[in-house]
């Protein structure tokens, strides 16, 4: 998600708007505005500020599929090898 999509999603909530309303406007599923409201809620309601900053941080800190990519192409490909349906 944006920063311009989370700005959005707390300009809509300040005027009333549902999830799936907003979900509508900007084109994306409403699970993800549900998702996007539960993790970023303040005393105050949705906090844009803290949003950015937790999803910043969650990228940082985020697992690397890639680190395993060499392992995960070798069993892959041992298994080919032993006649394994992908």
């Amino acid at each position: 998600m944006t920063q311009t999509q989370r700005y959005l999603i707390h300009a809509h909530r300040g005027v009333g708007m549902s999830q799936r309303q907003i979900s509508r406007e900007l084109g994306i599923h409403n699970s993800t505005v549900s998702r996007e409201l539960r993790r970023n809620v303040a005393a105050g309601g949705y906090d844009l500020e803290q949003a950015q900053a937790l999803s910043d941080d969650r990228r940082r800190t985020a697992w690397k599929w890639t680190n395993r990519l060499p392992s995960m192409i070798s069993a892959v490909v041992d298994r080919l090898r032993d006649d394994w349906s992908p």
